[in-house]
């Protein structure tokens, strides 16, 4: 499951992001305490699901789902950093919430103390580690001389007040820094949160003054309304969001950008008999590897898949007409799969 983390200065709307994407009521104006957290978990909608669900009528509908975890307000007081919650470290990725509204609104500003807190609370991890690094590769153990060099340049980074989301990493030494959970390397999702009449500047002029580097994003959503929005029943809703040009919620908008952001896509699998399930991979996947999101099994006895577009099955109608006009295809151990696949895999364990 995706786990994405909230954080935000005081004031900044960031609970009232929570609420927008979670269809929440927390209290907006009740503090955490530094070991609280607020967490929901969301399913992803996907109307591609949803009709494959008509299409076939199984027991079940299973959807992917979306941790949400908001933590508390950071302030930049260096004191909060031995207390950053070590949860964080567990995330696959950081939604920064910047206040766009009301007076004295200053999103760069607020971009650069949260930055620079994660930098902090980073940097006292790196030195901690290579204390005793350092002792080893100079007493003559060389096995840890990959991870020892990698640690050195993040500390100089880091002192230099640059996130380790900037460095470039050779592929061994990025599997070990993976283990660090280094929050300033974590993907980024900047939302700005703007006022009901929405952000004076776009996303991409956001992009460009924040600067955040590789492996972030910004996505602009005027949250006090979008939580409003979620008050309304659904008929009412859709309405609202029409008069206001608003083309999808803020729970959509904020899984597209977070799915972007990571680049995830979607498969498909299932029929008549138990469910139909939405899967995520990252884009990229071959097909033993998205049979191993499903079970390990698939992956290691992995033969081969039967693939088809999810559009085209839903057109036809069942696996067997799609097979008649030719459109299902079987692929091997090579085959990267696309979002919208719908696929059955045929493995031997």
């Amino acid at each position: 499951m995706l786990k994405l983390g909230i954080i935000g200065q005081p004031r900044s709307g960031k609970t009232t992001i929570y609420n927008a994407v979670a269809a929440a009521h927390a209290d907006v104006d009740a503090y955490l305490a530094a070991d609280e957290v607020r967490r929901t978990v969301v399913k992803v909608p996907d109307e591609r699901l949803d009709r494959l669900f008509d299409l076939f009528s199984p027991p079940k509908k299973v959807h992917t789902e979306i941790e949400y975890v908001d933590f508390p307000a950071m302030t930049g007081d260096a004191t909060e950093v031995a207390a950053l919650p070590p949860m964080l470290r567990e995330l696959d990725a950081l939604m920064m919430v910047l206040r766009d509204f009301g007076e004295n609104s200053d999103p760069m500003s607020e971009a650069r103390t949260l930055c620079d807190e994660l930098i902090l609370a980073d940097l006292a991890v790196v030195e901690k580690r290579l204390i005793r690094l350092q002792r080893e590769v100079s007493s003559g153990r060389t096995e840890n001389q990959i991870e020892h060099d990698a640690l050195v340049r993040c500390k100089q980074a880091l002192e230099e007040e640059r996130p380790v989301r900037k460095l470039e990493f050779a592929h061994t030494e990025r599997k070990l820094m993976r283990g660090y959970g280094f929050l300033s390397g974590m993907p980024l999702l900047a939302v700005i949160n703007s006022p009901d009449a929405g952000s004076a500047r776009s996303a991409e002029e956001w992009q460009t003054l924040l600067d955040l580097g590789p492996k972030s994003m910004v996505h602009v959503v005027r949250g006090k309304l979008e939580g409003e929005l979620n008050d309304l029943p659904q008929e009412d809703r859709t309405v609202f969001m029409a008069d206001l040009g608003l083309t999808m919620s803020a729970l959509d908008g904020m899984i597209a950008a977070s799915y972007s952001l990571l680049g995830l896509i979607t498969f498909f699998t299932g029929g008549s008999e138990k469910d139909v399930h939405a899967w995520t991979v990252e884009r990229g996947a071959t097909a033993p590897q998205a049979a191993g999101v499903i079970h390990t099994d698939f992956e290691r006895g992995f033969i081969r898949a039967e693939v088809t577009p999810v559009e085209d099955l839903l057109s036809l109608g069942s696996p067997a007409a799609l097979r008649k006009a030719g459109k299902t295809r079987l692929e091997g151990k090579e085959y990267v799969v696309v979002d919208g696949d719908y696929l059955i895999f045929r493995f031997n364990v």
